[in-house]
């Protein structure tokens, strides 16, 4: 199963069983060679191991367990754009839109040039009712580039559409 069908929050019911049965088992693989101090046998403990068994979990219908794999991972290395917007969405998927609000907040404040976190944070304010706050995001942007096309391309589908400016939206 994709990686962004399952981020889409389409409903886990909604996959083959097969492709259920093969995310458990998966799963259960990946917890038996997982660390010692996991419950494992001490063979994995790289990067990315728990990203992927988030996704499994997700596949399951799992989130807050996805969830809270996706906050370890974070916890022990040096977070990446990718790995922020994982989280985001997973917490958007339970509608944790504040969670997901703060988290990316702060992280767009450490890295202004993140547009996938941007595009995100934009999304949570959304969710919010902060249609204001999701428009300064990309208008900021364009004060730096007015010319700026994905910009206001952005500004029109991910603002005031969202928002029922769909005037404003054909207007950029």
């Amino acid at each position: 199963v994709p990686k962004e069908l399952v981020m889409s929050g389409i409903d886990p019911g909604a996959l083959p069983p097969e492709a259920r049965e093969q995310a458990a088992l998966a799963l259960y693989r990946y917890e038996q060679a997982s660390a010692i101090g996991d419950g494992g046998i001490g063979l994995l403990r790289r990067p990315g191991i728990l990203a992927r068994r988030a996704w499994l979990h997700l596949v399951l219908g799992e989130r807050a367990e996805a969830q809270a794999l996706l906050e370890e991972e974070l916890a022990d290395g040096e977070p990446s754009e990718q790995a922020i917007d994982d989280l985001a969405r997973v917490m958007l998927l339970q509608s944790k839109f504040e969670e997901a609000e703060r988290l990316l907040s702060e992280q767009l404040a450490e890295h202004p040039d993140w547009m996938i976190v941007r595009e995100r944070l934009s999304r949570a304010y959304s969710k919010l009712g902060r249609f204001d706050d999701a428009e300064q995001l990309w208008l900021d942007l364009l004060s730096v580039d007015p010319e700026q096309p994905l910009v206001r391309q952005k500004l029109a589908t991910k603002v005031y559409f969202e928002a029922g400016r769909m005037a404003e939206a054909k207007g950029k």
